[in-house]
């Protein structure tokens, strides 16, 4: 009997000492950003798939598009997948963190943009520089999220959904704008432009007759000698031209050397810039049943953000005293949502979640 008391002892310290070391290993298991491997550093690109579920040809396509971006003004785009970022921090605190360790963006310009995937938290977060946060504040970065992301993630699409993100983020930054809401070209605006070309058509005929008349009249009053002394003047012009045209040549070249070595020297790592918390983030979850759009709203804070919740399932059950049924649902363009119920005895739920991570 003391025998087995004894054995019983021995396997519940043994049980217990084994689940206090895993509770005690648990949180350096977690994720922290100096396991991230970054890409400049790693192979002179912008893209690290940890959680694996880009391809090949769409890294490739994703870092073409960023180095074109790069080269263009200067910008920089960082794409991060990883399978979770808990229990260590929220992904939003994590982006951040990610963002001001490699220092994505430009030191002095602070142009940079993190696009970080969670898988395992099911959570996307888009972190943004201050220099950029002019051209993509947190409302327009929440409604790209919703617009061009989300819908792709919620029906498993992951590739096409960081592709479409990451080209909504490139057009953004190229020509300094992105659309709240995207509209075709209204026939006003058509007709304006077309008043503008035949404007500009007009002139450029106008100016072809002034200048055939005026040749005609020169090429109509000259003598021998005018048209000597011409040819001379004609032609130290064009010696002269050729000189001009050898000192640009060999000043162009000098530039293109000095371009190039700037560029070869901004390869080993992102460019030093920093972030203040700007940006958004926003949940998804799979379901090929519907597909909802979410609130957004606006405003930059040290380390807060606009999120949006698209974790919600769109089933709207309303039943009356008469016994009558009905469910309404609806979404806009512009990003909000508003759903209605009113619950009997039997109460089927609505459910909509949204906020913000501090």
């Amino acid at each position: 009997m003391k025998f087995s008391v004894v054995i019983f002892k021995s396997a519940f310290w043994t049980i217990s000492l084994s689940l206090a070391l895993m509770l005690y290993s648990l949180p350096t298991l977690a994720l922290t950003v100096q396991d991230v491997p970054n890409p400049r550093q790693n192979y002179g690109g912008w893209v690290t798939d940890m959680a694996e579920i880009l391809s090949t040809d769409t890294e490739a396509k994703l870092n073409k598009m960023i180095s074109d971006l790069e080269a263009s003004n200067g910008s920089e785009i960082a794409v991060v997948t990883v399978s979770e970022t808990q229990p260590a921090a929220t992904p939003k605190k994590f982006a951040t963190e990610l963002f001001n360790y490699w220092g994505i963006g430009k030191k002095d310009r602070d142009n940079g943009v993190l696009f970080l995937v969670s898988q395992g938290d099911r959570r996307v977060e888009i972190e943004t520089g201050k220099g950029v946060q002019e051209i993509l504040p947190d409302a327009k970065v929440s409604h790209l999220l919703d617009t061009k992301v989300i819908l792709k993630f919620k029906l498993g699409l992951f590739e096409s959904g960081v592709v479409a993100g990451t080209t909504a983020l490139v057009t953004s930054l190229e020509t300094g704008n992105y659309s709240l809401v995207e509209t075709s070209v209204s026939q006003n605006n058509i007709l304006i432009m077309g008043i503008i070309i035949t404007i500009l058509l007009v002139l450029v005929f106008l100016t072809i007759l002034i200048y055939m008349n005026t040749r005609k009249r020169s090429r109509s009053s000259y003598t021998p000698g005018s048209y000597s002394s011409r040819s001379s003047y004609s032609g130290a012009n064009r010696n002269n031209g050729s000189d001009n045209h050898t000192q640009r040549s060999s000043y162009s070249s000098t530039d293109t050397n000095d371009s190039d070595n700037d560029s070869s020297s901004d390869d080993a790592s992102f460019g030093g810039g920093s972030s203040d918390g700007g940006g958004s983030g926003a949940n998804w979850s799979e379901t090929t049943s519907s597909i909802s759009s979410e609130n957004f709203g606006g405003g930059s804070s040290s380390g807060g953000e606009t999120g949006s919740s698209s974790s919600s399932d769109s089933s709207v059950t309303s039943s009356s005293s008469s016994g009558s049924d009905s469910s309404s649902s609806s979404s806009g363009s512009s990003g909000s949502d508003s759903s209605s119920s009113s619950s009997s005895s039997s109460g089927s739920d609505s459910s909509y979640s949204g906020g913000s991570d501090d």
